[in-house]
């Protein structure tokens, strides 16, 4: 509720981010202000130990004391697929329109766990994220000059 009266986004400590709970990538530092403009688009691979579950990507501005500031998410969630075999997952999160400072990162998390939505993981489910020579992850971000 504060977020929202203040107007500022959720923010996330990412170099605090437990790995075992949360899978974190970055960037380097951009040299100058990044434009994101439209839909990012993840594409990874998920291996579940269970039939069925959920994730949330979040994708962040994070500045030099590693603190992020959410730029956008969305929620992904299977059902029926065989434990133990990959399957690949393509997510749109939702479209935005935010600057990146000069000399801060972008940090795709992606997580099991968000109190907005409701979740599908049974308790002791693992998830892990991979990116298979034959099919390899990726991250689209729209940048406008």
């Amino acid at each position: 509720a504060l977020d929202q009266f203040l107007k500022i986004p959720p923010l996330a400590s990412i170099p605090l981010l437990p790995r075992s709970y949360a899978a974190v990538w970055q960037t380097g530092p951009y040299a100058s202000e990044q434009r994101v403009r439209g839909t990012v688009k993840l594409h990874t691979t998920v291996t579940s130990d269970r039939s069925d579950g959920t994730a949330v990507a979040y994708l962040y501005d994070v500045g030099p004391l590693g603190v992020g500031k959410l730029i956008t998410h969305a929620p992904f969630t299977f059902h029926d697929r065989a434990p133990g075999a990959p399957f690949g997952v393509d997510l749109e999160l939702f479209s935005t329109a935010y600057d990146v400072p000069a000399g801060h990162r972008l940090a795709l998390v992606v997580d099991t766990v968000d109190p907005l939505y409701i979740e599908h993981n049974p308790d002791g489910a693992h998830l892990t994220f991979s990116s298979p020579d034959a099919d390899p992850s990726y991250l689209t971000v729209p940048l406008r000059g």
